[in-house]
């Protein structure tokens, strides 16, 4: 399990709604879980625009994202990847935090648009940070 999201970025603007990447092993019954999950009251939204990625919601206080991933699967390296990014570099953050206030000061309210309206500058960000781990790798 990991912390991910804009709550495990000290100083990125984030919502109060933790997110939290569980990793399953291929030999793991990803079913199973997600039934858990389901049973503990959580919301399945399914794939909800990511391919291989299984999104289940808890709206409380705080509110809780849960991602099931295959561990160290592309998912899981790229989301550890753009964490760990944000944290070292302050511009990216500011970058990125800039174009989250753009996404709700013009009034998205669902998911898929909300990810969408991000997608340009994290798919930038992104590949920066992969560039990034490969200078320094």
């Amino acid at each position: 399990m990991e912390h991910i999201g804009s709550t495990s970025v000290p100083g990125l603007m984030a919502k109060p709604i933790i997110d939290i990447m569980v990793g399953t092993e291929a030999h793991h019954n990803i079913e199973e879980v997600r039934s858990m999950l389901v049973y503990l009251g959580y919301e399945d939204m399914g794939e909800a625009g990511i391919p291989g990625r299984i999104y289940l919601r808890k709206r409380s206080a705080p509110g809780f994202n849960i991602a099931l991933v295959e561990r160290y699967g592309p998912l899981w390296v790229s989301n550890l990847l753009f964490r760990d990014y944000l944290r070292k570099n302050p511009e990216a953050r500011d970058e990125y935090t800039r174009i989250k206030l753009q996404a709700v000061e013009s009034g998205i309210s669902s998911l898929l648009r909300y990810s969408d309206f991000k997608n340009a500058t994290l798919s930038l960000l992104l590949s920066r940070a992969i560039a990034s781990e490969q200078d320094n790798g």
